[in-house]
């Protein structure tokens, strides 16, 4: 025995008496344990253990600065209990110190990597962080660490479907339900799981058994309506979703509702006071967005930075010429692998719809947004910073063996996601890499641009009521200002290249997609250069087997319409603030009548 433990061992009684009070916390009698911990800590203020179950009082209770000080001060008498960090590390986490609070739990795991709990949590904070592969990891931690509470399999749910694995999350959310049959969370994540994978009856009838097991679980409601309204029933589901107002909501789950609420209106009456109740609610669920940690965590003028370095770029250099002269067929590279066709746009402008289709020809392969243009640019970003140039001016003075290292590393990528790519064109779909042209022109003069075009004004409204995964250019779209300002100062830029870049590039536009889908894709597909296949005709019934992993989900399964465009002009009073400034793109791509 050490001296500090000497000095803070307790005479037998009270030890006794300390295991009994912790038994009866344990059975929820926590006013009394309460007291025996005090009793202890009035004879023995040194007692680590007496000490850490006060601190667990005070969190229980909500007393977390109270709670944060005892559990310091156990840890002063004795930093050796990995469960003692582990407490530390949910007291920091409910005070909103996350950075901390995943401190102190790997102190824990660092004592005992068998430390379930401490896995548990520590995956929670990297699903605020926004990093659900790493979150899972520390969620199958918990698992073979034998963990198995219904908290668990939902949050491991939870990082999956964040990652678009539709059918591991229903696999898992299964699982837990063996363990835990009657656990809302785990039936409504399930239900979740369904309706994005497409699989509608399945999941109205999983919300519906969580309505029956547990009527005041706001959360099914939620899921619920949505399945009604995405079944042409918006009056049933304002029904079923009107009640979750009364509940006290998680400002997540507020910003959730709200959206959700807002589609139900735009459903039943898109035009006149309808769209006005239906911009209501798009707005409270943005400003809600706007608060949490996920869109806290990132900076907006960051892409914006980006998009302005890019045209001081272009202006600061002369004009290149017409792809047609720099000799070669379209898309053919210089090395024995033809260059990728990439494709481009302002986002919610069909991109999804159009790459559905593409992807359903036998000589094509599309990246579905995983871009591996990506990794490309970051390491084309900490080369620069190596060598002490701006980026992107550093592109004028590298050689053609910086860029051959560039372009293995996308095809490294490229066969990474997609496997092997012999004898497929690969389509690299990425709206906004439409900023990143100067960099892909570097990368391969030849490459074919296929962009998509709609109606700036459809755009930008479409931005603003998306629910996107949130980084530092979809942040933006919580705001309308800022969803415009970003549409000028993107597309700006486009039509800055288009100028001095030379691209072999074709645009098409979303509105002649969906009136004539056959012209427009057969253009592409001359465009691209596979020529027309009977088996795009069929993309609808691919679609609904693969996983989709924008927003679009829900579209692109359906049979084609055209209720989406001009569904401006219902909202043309909420857009009045930004019409101004997008007028000139109106009249510059087409669509002023």
């Amino acid at each position: 025995m050490t001296d500090r433990q000497t000095r803070t061992a307790l005479p037998e009684t009270a030890r006794a008496r300390l295991e009994a009070a912790i038994a009866a916390h344990r059975r929820g009698q926590v006013a009394e344990a309460e007291q025996v911990y005090r009793d202890i800590l009035g004879d023995a203020p040194d007692n680590a253990e007496a000490r850490h179950m006060l601190g667990i009082v005070h969190l229980q209770q909500g007393r977390l600065k109270q709670a944060e000080r005892e559990v310091l001060r156990a840890l002063r008498v004795d930093a050796g209990p990995a469960k003692y960090h582990n407490t530390l590390g949910s007291i920091l986490f409910q005070r909103g110190l996350h950075d901390q609070a995943m401190a102190a739990l790997d102190a824990a795991l660092a004592r005992d990597p068998g430390f379930g709990t401490a896995a548990y949590n520590r995956g929670r904070i990297f699903m605020i962080f926004g990093r659900p592969r790493e979150a899972e990891a520390a969620f199958q931690t918990a698992l073979r660490c034998g963990a198995r509470d219904a908290g668990l399999f939902t949050e491991l749910a939870s990082a999956l479907m964040k990652q678009g694995r539709f059918p591991e999350v229903v696999e898992t959310c299964r699982e837990g339900l063996t363990h835990h049959p009657g656990a809302p969370g785990l039936r409504t994540t399930l239900a979740s799981a369904l309706e994005l994978s497409n699989e509608l009856a399945e999941a109205e009838a999983e919300a519906r058994r969580v309505r029956e097991a547990a009527p005041d679980y706001a959360l099914a409601r939620l899921i619920l309506a949505r399945v009604q309204r995405r079944r042409d029933a918006p009056e049933a589901a304002l029904e079923t979703l009107m009640p979750i107002f009364q509940a006290e909501l998680a400002p997540s789950h507020a910003a959730e509702a709200y959206y959700e609420l807002g589609l139900i209106h735009d459903a039943r009456a898109p035009s006149g006071a309808g769209a006005s109740e239906a911009f209501r609610c798009f707005a409270v669920s943005n400003a809600l967005q706007q608060r949490s940690p996920a869109a806290l965590r990132h900076d907006g003028e960051r892409f914006l930075r980006e998009v302005r370095a890019y045209r001081r770029w272009l202006d600061a250099r002369p004009p290149e010429g017409a792809a047609e002269t720099r000799g070669g067929a379209p898309g053919e590279a210089r090395g024995a692998e033809p260059a990728p066709v990439f494709f481009v746009g302002f986002p919610r402008s069909g991109t999804t719809l159009m790459e559905q289709m593409l992807k359903a020809h036998p000589r094509i392969v599309t990246t579905q947004e995983v871009t591996p243009l990506a990794p490309v640019r970051a390491a084309a970003a900490r080369l620069a910073a190596e060598q002490g140039l701006a980026f992107p001016d550093c592109l004028d003075a590298w050689g053609e063996a910086v860029f051959d290292d560039l372009r293995q590393r996308f095809r490294e990528r490229a066969e990474a996601l997609l496997g092997p790519l012999e004898g497929r064109t690969l389509v690299d779909k990425l709206p906004l890499n439409i900023v990143r042209l100067g960099l892909i022109r570097k990368l391969w003069p030849e490459a074919r641009i296929l962009v998509a075009l709609r109606d700036p004004r459809d755009a930008c409204l479409s931005c603003y009521i998306q629910r996107f995964t949130l980084n530092s250019a979809m942040v933006n779209f919580l705001d309308l200002e800022r969803s415009a300002a970003v549409y000028a100062e993107t597309m700006a830029l486009w039509l800055r290249s288009r100028e001095r870049l030379g691209l072999d590039a074709l645009e098409y536009r979303y509105e002649d997609l969906v009136a004539d889908h056959e012209r427009s894709l057969r253009r592409v597909l001359d465009f691209i250069g596979v020529g027309w296949d009977p088996a795009v005709a069929g993309y609808r019934e691919a679609a609904k087997s693969q996983v989709i992993r924008t927003p679009s989900y829900r579209e692109v399964t359906a049979p084609i319409h055209q209720r989406s465009v001009g569904r401006w002009k219902a909202y043309e009073a909420e857009l009045a603030p930004i019409l101004p400034l997008l007028a000139p793109f109106v009249e510059r791509f087409g669509y002023q009548d």
